[in-house]
């Protein structure tokens, strides 16, 4: 492909402020809901939303939600055959952290970042019991979800940059790995999924645990109009651990 015009994109990554404005923070959530209404919609009903205001909020809150934005407005770029963005051999990428979006225009996109702790052979045996996953619980874990890039932005590399960022940053505050999670249908391909597997391979992830949905999520199971499973992934930050 040749593009008519390069520029430099300039994206920050940080920590979402407490102080963010209702207009930033409905364009997160809308966001995250148009990402996940992409990859995952077929598996829920028409009124699925992946979060809200206040589920994000409640992150925000928390300090466990991660904001990518550009300083830049992005230039219309025209390409020979489709108009997405510049891969990232195309863009030189500048990432450094801030903590406040100042107007929705820059919002790319987000990603939550929650730190767990260590837990005892006692609290893992009474999480199981409770239908929980006790596998990695002896691990400090950086759980990556709520992941979303903005649609005019995909395909460009900032997914991938946005994910580096959360991974130095749980290796920053001593983690062991990044846990992430991948839910799907049990008895259809996915494209998207498939896909989605093979770029967290790619990526360093490694699948450690696999189950239905149901089992260890009945409260939730009826939310899904697809029989469906999940599995958790590991990428190690630690090299001592096996």
């Amino acid at each position: 492909q040749e593009y008519s015009n390069k520029r430099r994109m300039e994206v920050e990554v940080g920590y979402c402020s407490k102080d963010i404005g209702e207009d930033c923070l409905n364009v997160l959530v809308d966001i995250v809901n148009e990402a996940y209404t992409f990859g995952e919609g077929d598996l829920f009903g028409p009124s699925f939303q992946r979060t809200s205001a206040e589920g994000l909020r409640e992150l925000i809150d928390k300090q466990q939600l991660l904001v990518m934005f550009t300083s830049q407005t992005l230039e219309e770029t025209t390409i020979n055959d489709n108009n997405s963005t510049p891969t990232m051999s195309e863009m030189e990428i500048a990432v450094r952290h801030s903590y406040l979006p100042h107007c929705p225009e820059e919002l790319v996109g987000c990603m939550k970042l929650v730190i767990h702790e260590p837990s005892t052979k006692d609290q893992q045996e009474a999480d199981v019991a409770e239908g929980g996953v006790a596998v990695g619980k002896e691990l400090r874990r950086g759980e990556v979800g709520c992941f979303a890039i903005r649609t005019k932005n995909r395909s460009g590399g900032l997914g991938r940059i946005l994910l580096q960022v959360g991974e130095d940053e749980a290796r920053r505050r001593g983690c062991d790995v990044c846990e992430l999670q991948l839910l799907y249908p049990l008895h259809q391909p996915h494209p998207v999924k498939d896909r989605l597997r093979v770029w967290y391979s790619s990526r360093g992830y490694e699948k450690v645990y696999s189950d239905e949905f149901s089992k260890h999520f009945p409260s939730k199971a009826d939310i899904l109009k697809l029989e469906s499973g999940f599995d958790i992934f590991f990428k190690r930050l630690n090299t001592g651990i096996e």
